[in-house]
């Protein structure tokens, strides 16, 4: 089961068993994607997360003056969405296709049902996504940092 592998290096889903893994590895589909097509638009109503499997996604945020700039790059075993999953919040960037590729996608339809079935899987998943988050703000408060520190030109 090569996705249950994947599945085990997705920081939401590590420390859990084979069988819970299996929960989540029933429900998710996997989706091919061409390049330049869009998975994710910002401000759009968050209903599933992505894994990649295959290629390579940009992430954009749109700019006051009405340019995107990129602002990440992903690649296979990475994930993108699950913000959406926890906080119920709109999309808080676009995400798009660079090349082609394959990605397993998974509604917060079946993440909710799957959560509401296994209670102490929730916590699991919520402690899991909080130490994600917690490591994602330092890092941005180091780069925001380097930022204000670099001479204007």
């Amino acid at each position: 089961m090569e996705n249950a592998r994947i599945l085990k290096s997705v920081f939401m889903f590590r420390g859990l068993s084979q069988i819970q893994l299996a929960q989540f590895n029933k429900v998710m589909r996997s989706r091919e994607v061409r390049a330049g097509e869009r998975l994710v638009e910002e401000g759009a109503p968050a209903d599933s997360m992505f894994i990649i499997l295959d290629g390579r996604f940009l992430v954009t945020k749109q700019l006051d003056n009405g340019r995107e700039e990129t602002v990440a790059e992903f690649g296979p075993g990475e994930h993108f969405g699950e913000i959406g999953m926890i906080d119920r919040g709109p999309r808080s960037a676009t995400v798009v296709a660079h090349s082609d590729g394959e990605v397993l996608e998974l509604s917060r339809d079946d993440f909710e049902r799957i959560l509401d079935g296994f209670p102490e899987l929730r916590i699991r998943v919520y402690e899991n996504f909080l130490e994600s988050l917690c490591e994602r703000l330092r890092l941005s408060n180091e780069n925001l940092l380097l930022v204000t520190r670099e001479p204007s030109g």
